[in-house]
């Protein structure tokens, strides 16, 4: 089995000469027996050699070892060694980058991993290439690889040179004859009622796919390979197919058919957004690769760091960081805040995951169900990112916003042991939620149940003088049908409860794209057309633009209701926050930030916050700053 034999460790690991020094595994040809052997040799990253930096996942902690060789390679590094050397694929391998080998990973205090983690990124970027190693054949990995290359064709076509086209369609032609081999067809259109997805499926639920430290690897690299066994796809090719995945949608909306390929998205977003040079706080990373794992709690900030300042390796305002657990987390707030003189912080905290809750059955709310929040014995305080929580909505933020600065004379405060953190607030005068509310549950929000939500609350509340014509309307579409029989402004009517499901078009999604607020009723109403089609004689579009339009408002919605409740406040507006809101929660203002926050207050004037929230056409009241004791 593969090997790397050397006399001493403290031989292969002498001290590092500058900052930007790094080691490469020189590699002597490999022995027949399997048997690897070479040297590590220090660069420096202001004149690197030319090398190829491994991409892969640890796995579990088996080890391979062999003679009196100091090294214990893990059974994924020694099956990705075996096959890359071996079997290069027209590549020169001879210097690698290999994060087991290149970096004293036993060294007492970690000071040299610490320093090394600091200055990933940049390795990864002066790569090459990066190969992201997936694992060897498995589940027809061969098929799943060819499909994705030749649905990537589409997406290439327009951005290769003309002079290479033909080679391309050449080569996808070839694959494609490999995937009908044992079909008489293959239609990429039925791709997610085919054999084929079962494949890609289980391509990119391999573990590569979900661990947290290949997010820089696989968005850094200006030249990602893929390799799978002896089977290769290029990160570009990967990439386009993942682009064509994400544009195939059903009507009805199925978002279950997306969820396995969540993370790839995600990765070719964020990707894009690397290479465009667009600004992306650390914070607003973290959110949005909350479901990528690592093993240790502090890797959950720790793996991002060289993607978070990969402009700034030599001047981040936070460290990476071992042994403090979640403490690292509110030292990450603290030290936030500090650098950016700005609460911008809070936008990601007071969410927890959907199993920390407990759903209750009650009379006492709207749709009878209730949500207890049940959070974990090391619990942080409310006003601290959990970022272990992997259920997070998509923040309201955009990518690179650090907010406004709060009055010099109301700067947030820490108490002694920073448990507490006290902010000044306007607490709003329409400000409790949940006179009815309705929570995302493991099935997501549904369109239909908001609706019937808001048809009961609001409608009844805020326009009695319809009430006679309401009796007879038993279905949200006759009541439509009424209102624009007395020549009503439906479109005036609707827009507020519109605007909220789309949240006013603040967020950045990543899955599908927002629609214009001023076009939304329309798209609305064209879902309606096609959803609730039986209950009226309400005229039905059944065009290829109106079901577009249906499937397009049912797919955006879904995506930034996903994991939120939709909520109505004791002022009749409509609302979406967090998971754990419930009845009596209040809506305030924090100084120096533009979005408002759900709190529950706890007596003497302390709080817990429970994560920003979207309240439709509400502004920031006139009223005086109260202390608020988050804790």
């Amino acid at each position: 089995m593969s090997q790397v034999p050397s006399p001493t460790k403290s031989d292969l690991y002498r001290p590092l000469q500058f900052p930007d020094s790094f080691r490469v595994f020189e590699v002597t040809k490999p022995d027949r027996d399997g048997a690897i052997s070479g040297k590590l040799v220090e660069h420096r990253l202001s004149c690197p050699p030319k090398y190829v930096a491994l991409s892969y996942v640890w796995g579990p902690g088996i080890t391979v070892s062999k003679g009196p060789s100091p090294f214990a390679l893990r059974v994924t590094l020694g099956e990705a060694l075996s096959e890359i050397l071996f079997n290069p694929g027209g590549l020169d391998v001879s210097s690698l980058w290999i994060d087991q080998i290149c970096v004293n990973q036993d060294e007492p205090g970690g000071e040299e991993k610490k320093a090394q983690v600091a200055l990933m990124s940049k390795i990864y970027m002066k790569a090459s290439i990066v190969i992201g190693w997936l694992g060897p054949h498995k589940n027809d990995s061969q098929k799943a690889i060819n499909t994705l290359k030749f649905l990537s064709l589409g997406s290439l076509e327009c951005k290769i040179p003309s002079c290479e086209a033909d080679g391309v369609r050449e080569e996808v032609e070839a694959e494609l004859r490999h995937l009908t081999r044992d079909n008489n067809e293959f239609d990429p259109t039925a791709f997610f009622t085919d054999a084929f997805q079962k494949h890609a499926v289980s391509l990119v639920n391999r573990p590569w796919f979900h661990r947290r430290w290949i997010a820089q690897e696989a968005c850094l690299a200006s030249n990602l390979q893929l390799r799978c066994g002896s089977d290769i796809i290029s990160g570009l090719r990967f990439f386009a197919a993942v682009g064509v995945i994400q544009g195939m949608i059903t009507e009805p909306v199925i978002p279950q058919l997306h969820e396995p390929f969540s993370n790839v998205f995600q990765l070719r977003k964020l990707r894009e957004e690397i290479q465009s040079k667009s600004p992306i706080s650390f914070p607003y990373l973290a959110q949005r690769l909350s479901k990528l794992e690592c093993g240790l709690v502090e890797d959950r900030l720790n793996a991002l760091h060289g993607l978070a300042f990969r402009d700034h390796i030599f001047t981040p305002w936070f460290e990476p960081k071992y042994g403090s657990g979640v403490g690292l987390y509110t030292e990450f707030a603290i030290k936030h805040m500090e650098k950016h003189c700005s609460l911008e912080i809070l936008h990601f905290a007071g969410v927890s995951d959907i199993a920390d809750h407990i759903v209750e059955r009650t009379d006492e709310v709207a749709g009878g169900v209730r949500i207890r929040i049940g959070r974990p014995v090391d619990d942080l305080p409310s006003w601290v990112p959990d970022w272990r929580v992997t259920t997070r909505p998509l923040p309201i933020r955009s990518a690179g916003e650090t907010g406004s600065n709060p009055n010099e004379s109301h700067r947030p405060s820490l108490s002694p042991d920073k448990s507490i953190l006290n902010v000044r607030a306007k607490i709003q005068s329409e400000s409790y939620c949940l006179d009815y509310s309705l929570p995302y549950l493991t099935r997501g929000l549904s369109i239909d149940d908001c609706l019937v939500m808001w048809f009961d609350a609001m409608l009844w509340k805020l326009y009695p003088k319809y009430h006679a014509l309401l009796e007879h309307c038993r279905s949200f579409k006759k009541w439509v049908v009424a209102m624009e029989s007395i020549e009503a402004d439906i479109n005036r009517i609707l827009l507020p409860f519109v605007r909220t499901l789309i949240m006013g078009g603040l967020i950045q999604t990543v899955e599908h794209q927002q629609i214009p607020v001023s076009e939304a009723v329309g798209y609305f109403l064209n879902w309606c057309s096609v959803h609730l089609r039986p209950e009226s004689d309400m005229p039905v579009d059944d065009s290829i633009a109106g079901n577009e339009k249906s499937c397009a408002f049912g797919y955006l919605v879904e995506e930034i209701c996903r994991y939120r409740t939709f909520f109505i406040t004791n002022g009749g507006r409509c609302g979406l926050g967090s998971i754990g809101i419930t009845k009596g929660d209040q809506v305030c203002f924090f100084e120096g930030l533009r979005t408002p926050f759900v709190i529950r207050s706890k007596g003497d004037g302390k709080f817990i916050l429970l994560g920003e929230c979207y309240v439709d056409k509400l502004v920031d009241e006139t009223t005086d700053n109260v202390l608020v004791r988050l804790v």
